[in-house]
């Protein structure tokens, strides 16, 4: 399994564990001391900067960003690498989780924007310090410092759609917590519901890209959805690059993968949970978001009939004419067919 690697004594904060060759910094201090040594550093420069008026601009600040491109990521002489192992960058990882576990609620965006955003202009370095957060950020699922997320989220938000950076990174999650179908590794996940919600938009909005709907994701969706569809929704409203890929892209999946489960729904609470979420979105979705969601599967005579199928075009009947004509013939001429799923 693709998962990433994570030892139970560093997680549930043990001291991390060193191997490799020694690194030999600048500062001329061995990895991993020359991290610990860097973070006191920047730690400093953000403190400093909060006071007073006039704020420096910490990512534009060159020496400090020397310094953390080569004792925290240990770049390379063309600064096109990192001189760690995997293991040791796995340590490095663990420190940066430590590091943002005890910063202060204040000034965290600000250790988040100079640790990785401090390099946008140089895509080398910029990219490898993303790769970085974004194994971070898995990591940070079961260390765990979910608080991590809210200043992902703040920075997704500012992005927009004018980089994949949100793509990206629930690519690494989906890779990590959704394989194999039958794990429950995706529990993970599910604590971002009330954590960081913001986060659960991007998520749902970009793992069909990554993965066809299994399980472990659709128990993902039902528990985002179902557990504050007004909160969901609203983040939808506020983003509507998001809302379109969603309506365009990720709902009519949904709704294939519903309209596929054959089992009785009492019989399968998982099932239950993801026709309750796609239900919410079919009955509240045009009250919130301007465009309509893509629902004409539920009108193709190709499709079977099931429970879930019936209930969706009862949900939307009082909405659709179309729908309301649909049911109304089903149970005119099908009245078995239609009682079998009431």
């Amino acid at each position: 399994m693709n998962t990433f690697p994570v030892n139970r004594q560093m997680r549930r904060g043990g001291g991390p564990i060193h191997h490799g060759a020694p690194i030999p910094t600048s500062l001329g201090i061995a990895f991993p001391a020359c991290v610990t040594e860097a973070l006191i550093q920047v730690s400093k420069h953000v403190r400093l900067s909060s006071h007073g008026r006039s704020r420096p601009v910490l990512t534009k600040n060159n020496d400090l960003q020397l310094l953390i491109d080569n004792e925290i990521f240990c770049l390379t002489a063309d600064r096109k690498g990192s001189r760690l192992s995997q293991l040791q960058e796995f340590t490095l990882i663990n420190h940066l989780a430590h590091f943002f576990a005890e910063r202060d609620e204040m000034n965290k965006y600000a250790y988040f924007e100079v640790l990785f955003l401090g390099r946008e202009g140089e895509s080398h370095v910029h990219e490898h310090r993303l790769r970085v957060l974004y194994r971070l950020a898995s990591y940070a699922l079961q260390f765990p410092v979910l608080q991590l997320y809210a200043q992902i989220s703040l920075w997704l938000s500012k992005v927009g759609n004018s980089k994949p950076y949100a793509e990206e990174l629930v690519a690494v999650l989906a890779e990590h917590y959704l394989k194999p179908s039958d794990s429950k590794i995706y529990e993970f996940l599910l604590p971002l519901e009330t954590s960081c919600p913001e986060f659960t938009v991007f998520f749902v909005v970009y793992a069909t890209r990554v993965l066809p709907i299994n399980r472990p994701m659709a128990a993902v969706f039902a528990s985002y959805i179902n557990r504050n569809p007004g909160y969901f929704l609203k983040g939808f409203r506020d983003s509507p690059h998001l809302a379109d890929i969603f309506r365009s892209e990720v709902f009519e999946k949904m709704l294939a993968y519903l309209l596929d489960i054959e089992v009785e729904p009492s019989e399968d609470r998982d099932a239950m949970n993801f026709h309750t979420a796609v239900m919410v979105l079919l009955d509240r979705w045009n009250s919130t978001i301007r465009k309509p969601l893509d629902i004409s599967m539920l009108f193709d005579p190709k499709v079977r009939w099931s429970r879930f199928r019936c209930d969706a075009l009862c949900i939307i009947g009082s909405k659709s004419l179309a729908a309301c004509k649909m049911v109304i013939n089903v149970r005119r001429f099908f009245p078995k067919t239609y009682n079998s799923y009431r």
